[in-house]
Protein backbone atom coordinates (compact mmCIF):
# COMPACT_ATOMS: atom_id res chain seq x y z
CA UNK A 1 0.00 0.00 0.00
CA UNK A 2 3.08 1.95 0.94
CA UNK A 3 4.15 1.62 -2.73
CA UNK A 4 0.78 2.67 -4.78
CA UNK A 5 0.52 5.80 -2.50
CA UNK A 6 3.67 6.76 -3.35
CA UNK A 7 3.56 6.11 -7.06
CA UNK A 8 0.20 8.58 -7.28
CA UNK A 9 1.86 11.05 -5.39
CA UNK A 10 5.04 11.24 -7.74
CA UNK A 11 2.46 11.02 -10.45
CA UNK A 12 0.60 14.01 -9.17
CA UNK A 13 4.02 16.21 -8.53
CA UNK A 14 4.59 15.57 -12.20
CA UNK A 15 1.38 16.92 -13.36
CA UNK A 16 1.73 19.76 -10.95
CA UNK A 17 5.36 20.96 -11.74
CA UNK A 18 4.26 21.70 -15.66
CA UNK A 19 0.78 21.85 -16.14
CA UNK A 20 0.62 24.48 -18.95
CA UNK A 21 2.98 22.38 -21.24
CA UNK A 22 0.52 19.23 -20.98
CA UNK A 23 -3.03 21.54 -21.45
CA UNK A 24 -1.49 23.21 -24.85
CA UNK A 25 -0.34 19.81 -26.60
CA UNK A 26 -3.84 18.52 -25.92
CA UNK A 27 -5.54 21.70 -26.91
CA UNK A 28 -3.16 21.92 -29.98
CA UNK A 29 -4.15 17.82 -30.96
CA UNK A 30 -7.93 19.01 -30.51
CA UNK A 31 -7.87 21.82 -33.39
CA UNK A 32 -5.95 19.31 -35.61
CA UNK A 33 -8.44 16.91 -35.28
CA UNK A 34 -11.30 19.76 -35.64
CA UNK A 35 -9.54 21.06 -38.76
CA UNK A 36 -8.70 17.52 -40.26
CA UNK A 37 -12.87 16.22 -39.54
CA UNK A 38 -13.87 19.35 -41.46
CA UNK A 39 -11.80 19.12 -44.69
CA UNK A 40 -12.57 15.37 -44.96
CA UNK A 41 -16.63 16.34 -44.68
CA UNK A 42 -16.10 19.25 -47.25
CA UNK A 43 -14.39 15.96 -49.09
CA UNK A 44 -17.33 13.83 -48.71
CA UNK A 45 -20.00 16.68 -49.24
CA UNK A 46 -19.08 17.05 -52.87
CA UNK A 47 -19.32 13.37 -53.70
CA UNK A 48 -22.64 12.82 -51.71
CA UNK A 49 -25.64 12.07 -53.53
CA UNK A 50 -29.49 11.84 -52.54
CA UNK A 51 -30.52 7.83 -51.93
CA UNK A 52 -32.79 6.97 -54.65
CA UNK A 53 -34.90 3.70 -54.40
CA UNK A 54 -35.55 1.32 -57.81
CA UNK A 55 -39.04 1.43 -56.17
CA UNK A 56 -39.98 4.35 -54.48
CA UNK A 57 -42.81 3.03 -53.22
CA UNK A 58 -41.64 -0.07 -51.49
CA UNK A 59 -40.19 0.50 -47.19
CA UNK A 60 -36.95 -0.93 -47.26
CA UNK A 61 -37.91 -1.84 -43.50
CA UNK A 62 -40.77 -3.79 -43.87
CA UNK A 63 -41.07 -7.75 -43.15
CA UNK A 64 -41.02 -9.94 -46.02
CA UNK A 65 -41.86 -12.81 -44.26
CA UNK A 66 -45.25 -12.53 -42.39
CA UNK A 67 -46.24 -15.63 -39.97
CA UNK A 68 -48.80 -18.06 -41.15
CA UNK A 69 -52.13 -17.15 -40.30
CA UNK A 70 -53.43 -19.67 -36.83
CA UNK A 71 -55.47 -22.35 -37.80
CA UNK A 72 -58.77 -22.70 -36.42
CA UNK A 73 -60.02 -26.05 -35.86
CA UNK A 74 -63.75 -26.51 -38.09
CA UNK A 75 -66.84 -26.92 -35.70
CA UNK A 76 -69.07 -29.30 -36.44
CA UNK A 77 -71.51 -28.91 -39.29
CA UNK A 78 -75.33 -28.53 -39.58
CA UNK A 79 -77.02 -30.01 -41.76
CA UNK A 80 -80.62 -29.55 -43.21
CA UNK A 81 -82.84 -32.45 -42.69
CA UNK A 82 -83.39 -31.30 -46.77
CA UNK A 83 -80.09 -32.18 -47.58
CA UNK A 84 -79.72 -34.75 -45.77
CA UNK A 85 -78.00 -37.70 -47.98
CA UNK A 86 -80.67 -39.99 -49.03
CA UNK A 87 -80.03 -43.54 -48.75
CA UNK A 88 -81.20 -46.11 -51.55
CA UNK A 89 -84.60 -47.66 -50.58
CA UNK A 90 -83.89 -51.26 -48.94
CA UNK A 91 -83.65 -54.17 -51.07
CA UNK A 92 -86.22 -57.06 -50.12
CA UNK A 93 -83.99 -60.09 -48.77
CA UNK A 94 -84.33 -63.19 -51.10
CA UNK A 95 -87.13 -65.36 -50.72
CA UNK A 96 -85.76 -68.50 -50.04
CA UNK A 97 -86.84 -71.45 -48.22
CA UNK A 98 -85.37 -75.04 -47.26
CA UNK A 99 -87.21 -78.19 -48.71
CA UNK A 100 -84.98 -80.75 -46.86
CA UNK A 101 -81.87 -81.06 -45.06
CA UNK A 102 -79.77 -84.85 -45.82
CA UNK A 103 -76.11 -85.96 -44.72
CA UNK A 104 -74.56 -87.17 -41.71
CA UNK A 105 -72.40 -85.11 -39.13
CA UNK A 106 -69.20 -85.18 -41.38
CA UNK A 107 -71.22 -83.32 -44.47
CA UNK A 108 -74.92 -82.29 -44.75
CA UNK A 109 -76.66 -81.32 -47.62
CA UNK A 110 -79.59 -78.54 -47.88
CA UNK A 111 -82.20 -78.19 -50.70
CA UNK A 112 -83.11 -74.46 -51.32
CA UNK A 113 -85.63 -72.87 -53.24
CA UNK A 114 -85.75 -69.73 -54.97
CA UNK A 115 -88.19 -68.01 -57.47
CA UNK A 116 -88.85 -71.99 -58.52
CA UNK A 117 -85.26 -73.28 -58.95
CA UNK A 118 -83.92 -75.66 -56.38
CA UNK A 119 -80.26 -75.38 -55.60
CA UNK A 120 -78.52 -78.10 -53.55
CA UNK A 121 -75.69 -77.25 -51.80
CA UNK A 122 -73.53 -77.38 -48.93
CA UNK A 123 -71.42 -75.18 -46.43
CA UNK A 124 -68.89 -72.47 -48.06
CA UNK A 125 -70.75 -72.96 -51.61
CA UNK A 126 -72.09 -69.99 -53.59
CA UNK A 127 -75.15 -69.31 -55.53
CA UNK A 128 -74.54 -69.50 -59.45
CA UNK A 129 -74.91 -65.60 -60.10
CA UNK A 130 -73.34 -64.82 -56.51
CA UNK A 131 -76.46 -63.90 -55.09
CA UNK A 132 -76.07 -65.28 -51.62
CA UNK A 133 -73.53 -68.10 -49.94
CA UNK A 134 -73.85 -71.22 -47.62
CA UNK A 135 -72.07 -70.59 -44.52
CA UNK A 136 -73.09 -73.73 -42.63
CA UNK A 137 -76.09 -76.69 -42.83
CA UNK A 138 -77.25 -77.74 -39.60
CA UNK A 139 -80.21 -80.21 -38.48
CA UNK A 140 -82.96 -77.79 -38.50
CA UNK A 141 -81.93 -74.70 -40.28
CA UNK A 142 -78.93 -73.00 -42.84
CA UNK A 143 -77.52 -69.81 -42.17
CA UNK A 144 -76.65 -68.04 -45.19
CA UNK A 145 -74.86 -64.27 -46.67
CA UNK A 146 -77.34 -62.73 -48.32
CA UNK A 147 -75.50 -60.38 -50.97
CA UNK A 148 -78.87 -58.67 -51.76
CA UNK A 149 -78.74 -56.98 -48.27
CA UNK A 150 -75.61 -57.67 -47.06
CA UNK A 151 -76.63 -59.89 -43.99
CA UNK A 152 -76.38 -63.32 -42.51
CA UNK A 153 -79.47 -64.97 -42.23
CA UNK A 154 -80.95 -68.24 -40.97
CA UNK A 155 -83.34 -69.91 -42.76
CA UNK A 156 -85.00 -72.63 -40.84
CA UNK A 157 -86.39 -76.01 -42.31
CA UNK A 158 -90.23 -75.90 -42.95
CA UNK A 159 -90.51 -72.40 -42.61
Amino acid sequence: MKKSFLIILSLGAILLSNPYSFASESQNGAALENNERNSALGQIDDFAQEFKPKQPDKDPFMTLVTPPAPVIPAGPVKVDDDKKIKHEPQRPPLPLKVTFIVGSSYRKFANLSLNGRFYQMTSGEYEENRLFKVIEVQDRYVIIWDFTVDKERKLMLYE
